[in-house]
């Protein structure tokens, strides 16, 4: 038991500590430049994450947003494996309908009156937090 809380621990100071040097972005060091690039992707960037993984969730809470603020330019895309998780294709789907919601309103993914992101973060708590939804040891 002890030795989970003192993993929790650093992962979450490592996670923090992440966030706040968020500021200096390298080529080489904090990111690679594709060789090929992906068709249409210029000015985005892409976080392919999902529900069901620990890291996905505590990087979503701690460094998406502060990562994106320093990127005023860029525009995020979430990508949601759905081959993750019990529930990764419906979960696909229904956060697929809600970012198509929240950009026809103009809200941000990241706003915390985002649709999309609400609902990414249930999921997260559900089955992270609460252990619901098929949680697995």
């Amino acid at each position: 038991m002890k030795l989970r809380t003192l993993v929790k621990k650093c992962l979450a100071a490592s996670v923090a500590f992440v966030a706040i040097n968020a500021s200096a972005f390298s080529e080489g060091v904090d990111f690679v430049k594709l060789e090929t690039p992906i068709p249409n992707s210029d000015g985005l960037v892409t976080k392919v994450y999902s529900y069901d993984c620990p890291f996905c969730y505590k990087y979503d809470k701690a460094v998406t947003k502060a990562v994106m603020q320093k990127l005023p330019e860029m525009k995020f895309e979430p990508m949601h494996l759905a081959t993750k998780g019990k529930f990764g294709k419906q979960a696909s789907e229904l956060f697929a309908v809600l970012i198509a919601k929240d950009n026809a309103s103009g809200t941000s993914l990241l706003d915390d009156k985002s649709l999309f992101k609400n609902a990414k973060f249930a999921y997260y708590k559900a089955y992270h937090d609460k252990r619901e939804m098929g949680w697995r040891c």
